[in-house]
C-alpha cells in the first residue's frame, strides 16, 4: 500500500487535470494548512542537469552522443599539437575517421602505441566501447555541402 501511495504522486504531476484535482480534494481536507501539506505529497524537485541527461540519453543516438563528447575533448584526447593535425570527422560503426591536415603527420599518429592509446581515451570519454579503430582521411574528403 505504502509503495502504490509513492507512485500515485508522480504519476498526476504530470497529469495537469488529475494534479489540479488532486490539489483541490487536499485543499478541502486540509482548509488552510493546504499548501505545506500539498507539498508533502508531490514529487520531490530534481536537478535540470539530471533531468536533461535522462531526455538525451532517449532522444539522442549514442553515437551521436559519442562524437559530442569526443569534439568537446578533443584536445584533451590526442594533446595540442593533434589537435591542431586531426579533426575528428565522424563514427564510421566503430571506426572514427579522422582528417589529417597533411600526409607527413601519419607515420606519428599511425603507429599502434599512438593509435591504441587515441583508442582508450576516445572510449574513455565517450564512456562507452564505441571506437575500435581510427582511419586518417584526407583533408575535404567529407566536407560538409
Amino acid at each position: 500500500m505504502a509503495a502504490e501511495d509513492a507512485k500515485e504522486p508522480q504519476t498526476l504531476c504530470f497529469d495537469r487535470k488529475k494534479r489540479k484535482k488532486y490539489s483541490s480534494l487536499l485543499e478541502e481536507w486540509y482548509g488552510s494548512d493546504a499548501p505545506g501539506a500539498v507539498a508533502k505529497h508531490l514529487p520531490k524537485p530534481e536537478n535540470l542537469c539530471d533531468v536533461l541527461d535522462r531526455l538525451t540519453k532517449k532522444l539522442v543516438p549514442p553515437w551521436v552522443r559519442a562524437m559530442e563528447s569526443v569534439t568537446a575533448n578533443w584536445q584533451m584526447i590526442v594533446g595540442e599539437a593533434g589537435a591542431k593535425r586531426l579533426t575528428p570527422i565522424r563514427f564510421d560503426g566503430t571506426t572514427l575517421l579522422l582528417e589529417l591536415k597533411h600526409p607527413a603527420y601519419r607515420m606519428a599518429f599511425d603507429t599502434p602505441a599512438v593509435r591504441d592509446a587515441m583508442i582508450r581515451k576516445i572510449n574513455e570519454v565517450a564512456q562507452a566501447e564505441i571506437c575500435k579503430a581510427v582511419k586518417f582521411v584526407a583533408p575535404g574528403m567529407f566536407a560538409k555541402k
